[in-house]
């Protein structure tokens, strides 16, 4: 996952990350925090571990958040309340 994601991590326009049900695994690379116009970030059905990134307050225009059904751990981190778009968090 890390591989795909540091190269999305160059698509500075991604609006939309979807990437739910595709078995991935690992934690979510630092490179996520970089798609700054992401607004629906989809990473549910996955086999992900580790913490939650606190740069993910980076992206400003985040909506939507699914993180269900993972192997996440530790508390969501306190940045969650600077994302003042954010409507739907899943976790």
């Amino acid at each position: 996952m890390a591989h795909l994601l540091h190269a999305l991590g160059s698509c500075w326009r991604l609006a939309v990350l979807r990437l739910g049900g595709n078995r991935l695994t690992g934690s979510i690379p630092y490179h996520v925090s970089l798609l700054r116009k992401l607004f629906d970030l989809g990473l549910q059905r996955n086999m992900l571990t580790g913490t939650l990134l606190a740069e993910i307050d980076e992206l400003k225009h985040l909506r939507h958040i699914d993180l269900s059904t993972n192997a996440l751990s530790g508390e969501l981190p306190n940045v969650f309340q600077r994302l003042k778009n954010l409507g739907t968090l899943l976790s």
